[in-house]
């Protein structure tokens, strides 16, 4: 749990009620550092975009649901106008082209 929220917890529900062993407080989230900065992803022009993420991993997905794309990029070519699911980061975002 991050640090200073341990007290918290073991006053609030359903944590409370809970008996839990070796409880400590961390200040490591498990999220990666891109997901603490800002970045955007928009479409423009039949490809979406993604701004300040250098680096992350991508998924695009059409609304079948189906994976176009994996990988690492920061511009992605849509062949059809449509409505995409995009993840970046761990970050989820619904796009319209």
């Amino acid at each position: 749990m991050p640090l200073g929220s341990k007290e918290s917890y073991a006053k609030t529900w359903p944590w409370n009620k809970v008996k839990y062993n070796n409880i400590y407080e961390s200040d490591l989230s498990g999220i990666s550092r891109i997901q603490s900065k800002e970045f955007k992803i928009f479409s423009k022009d039949g490809v979406i975009r993604i701004e300040g993420a250098e680096g992350a991993r991508v998924e695009v997905f059409n609304a079948a649901g189906v994976c176009i794309f994996r990988g690492v990029a920061s511009e992605i070519p849509v062949a059809q106008r449509g409505i995409y699911v995009v993840k970046v980061a761990g970050r989820v975002t619904k796009i319209a082209l």
